[in-house]
């Protein structure tokens, strides 16, 4: 039997409790409550709209989300730095909820049982358009050059080194010489690039240290897993993960 503090490391709550006033849209859900604005779901033009709406100045938001679109993560990153936002992850903060959201507020805070994972970083397709040129469309280079531009001017701002962008492609591991066109039936939807690149991991997790190295000392984290706990946190999300302790891991 696993112990229930593994059990607590290994599981976040994967739904909140609210009170009738929540609110359900298509695909995300989200209510007002004393401890902030909660919100589950994807990040797209409408969920990003409605948090836009609801969310007031020094305000928390409380959040599960597994990612979304690239744009609209980066445009509700602008809106908490505005807004002097904190962050409070809510079992799961992936992908672009991570890369942009995490990242850019005055503070996030990860408690027991969250996790903060990072995947596909701009940095990895930069390094795609040089070493196989050949894959990619005219629109697919602006699309790459523009959002990988958009983000190190967000980090920048924050006082983040982009160079943690670099730190999360190597950690992943691509094999560009394996890389290739997708098929229609492989493309993610909202995907704006149809090239497919293998890599060792899909997802990067990083230590507080690591993080405040790169200058994310906006991160609270107050607990991690020992390394069986994390292969089998793994095993149990399907999830292969680059776990990331030291920068010699970079």
């Amino acid at each position: 039997m696993i112990p229930d503090r593994l059990l607590q490391a290994l599981f976040a709550i994967m739904s909140f409790l609210v009170s009738s006033d929540c609110l359900a849209q298509p695909g995300f859900q989200y209510a007002r409550t004393e401890r902030g604005l909660m919100f589950v779901g994807p990040l797209d033009s409408s969920s990003v709209e409605v948090i836009r709406t609801e969310l007031g100045v020094n305000d928390q938001l409380i959040i599960k989300s597994s990612g979304g679109e690239r744009y609209a993560a980066s445009q509700l990153a602008r809106v908490l730095v505005e807004r002097n936002s904190t962050l409070i992850i809510n079992s799961d903060c992936f992908s672009a909820c991570a890369l942009y959201l995490a990242l850019s507020a005055t503070r996030t805070e990860i408690p027991l049982g969250a996790t903060l994972l990072f995947h596909n970083d701009t940095a990895m397709w930069i390094e795609a358009l040089e070493q196989r040129p050949d894959l990619f469309s005219d629109f697919e280079r602006q699309t790459i050059f523009q959002a990988h531009q958009d983000l190190e001017s967000l980090l920048l701002e924050r006082g983040i080194n982009p160079l943690i962008l670099s730190c999360m492609s190597a950690a992943i591991d691509p094999q560009f010489e394996l890389a290739r066109r997708a098929r229609p039936w492989e493309r993610q939807a909202g995907s704006d690039i149809g090239v497919i690149i293998p890599t060792t991991f899909d997802w990067v997790w990083m230590s507080r240290d690591v993080l405040e190295q790169f200058g994310a000392v906006n991160i609270e984290m107050s607990w991690g897993l020992d390394r069986s706990a994390r292969e089998t946190y793994s095993e149990l999300r399907g999830m292969s993960i680059a776990w990331i302790d030291s920068l010699a891991q970079c």
